[in-house]
Order: structure tokens, then sequence, then C-alpha cells
């Protein structure tokens, strides 16, 4: 923080020094001076029309899921003909899923991005809009699919367990989380912050 402290007074328009310390502020959970340092960079390189799709991201990746919506809203808005398109709209449909609101809107995102790029991880993120819409067949199935794409994705296994508990296939449910585990620990901890777990499922995440 103090060598970032120091690039900006030595050059207070380094829009790659404001977006690193809107990151660490976020990190240490200052989200107001993150949205400064943010605000500062888009003001500096308005033409830079990666930016608000790189802090809608950062957002996200914080637990931050209102803003984030907020920036990709803008960025798709301004931007309806760009190939990028499709990446916005799944990361929008993964960052609705995430905090567990907008979900019928998260749903036409996930199926809008699936028609240009059929990947894993864009299931994934439907296959957990499915979850939290309590549509445990649906949501098994998509996880499924993305398995098949990529039949390590942990996220995948993780989410088809606790679809598969709510359902009680207990057995079943309890092997997924277990391999999910085994190949990303530190899954489990980002879906509790979600508030999704083997005993709540369905519960949604605060906006924080």
């Amino acid at each position: 923080m103090a060598d970032l402290g120091e690039a900006l007074r030595r050059d207070p328009g380094d829009v790659e020094a404001l977006m690193v310390r809107g990151r660490l502020y976020l990190a240490n959970k200052d989200a107001d001076r993150g949205q400064a340092d943010f605000d500062a960079a888009l003001k500096l390189a308005p033409q830079n029309n990666a930016l608000p799709m790189q802090i809608g991201l950062a957002y996200t990746g914080f637990g931050l899921f209102e803003p984030a919506v907020r920036q990709f809203d803008g960025w798709i808005a301004a931007h309806p003909a760009d190939p990028r398109v499709p990446q916005a709209l799944a990361a929008r449909c993964f960052t609705r899923a995430a905090w567990g609101q907008q979900l019928d809107a998260a749903l036409a995102d996930c199926d809008a991005a699936l028609k240009k790029d059929r990947v894993s991880q864009v299931m994934q993120s439907r296959g957990l809009v499915l979850l939290r819409m309590g549509r445990l067949d649906e949501a098994i199935a998509q996880f499924n699919a993305a398995l098949k794409a990529q039949p390590r994705a942990a996220g995948a296994l993780y989410g088809r367990g606790l679809a598969e508990l709510k359902k009680g296939v207990t057995a079943d449910g309890e092997a997924d989380i277990a391999a999910a585990r085994d190949l990303e620990p530190r899954l489990v901890e980002q879906y509790r912050r979600w508030g999704l777990t083997p005993d709540a499922p369905a519960k949604a995440a605060s906006a924080g």
C-alpha cells in the first residue's frame, strides 16, 4: 500500500496503480476507498472499455455483488455489439448466482452466454442458479454437462453434491462434496460465504 501511495504521489494519473490499490482496499474491507480509486481510474481512462469489466470482476471476487452487477449492467448497455458481451453476460450470471439475487435475470444471462460459448464455467454458473431456485433435477443435469466438458471441475462437483443432498441422495452428495474438497480445498469456504453449505444449499448470500 505504501508503494502504491508513493507511485500515485509521483504520478496521480497512473491508472494501473489506482486499479491495484482499489483491489487492495477491497481486500482490506475498505469498499469506499476501493470505489474511489476505481472511479478515479475510470475518469482518467474513459476510452478503456475493459476497466468496468475488471472492476465488476473485482467486486464479485470480494463478495460485493450489487456494485458488481451495476458495473456489468453499465458495460453491457454501452457495448451491445462488443464481441465480449457473452463473457460479460457470463460474469453477471455468476455474480447474481453467487449473490443469490435476481435469479431469473441470472438464468437469462447464462442462457444468452451459452448460445455463444458452451464452456464448463458458464454451465457451472447456470447450475448454481438452478440450485438457488430449488430446481434440483435441472441443476444436477447442468452440473453433469459441466463435468462432461471439464471432468475435474470442483465447482460443478460441489454444486451437484449440494443438490443431491437437498434431494436426499446422501451418499452421492457426500461423495461429490468430498471429491470437490480434494480438488480445491478452499472451495468450501467460498461457498460458505455465499450461504451455500450442505445443510443450507439454497440460502442466499448477503450483499457484502
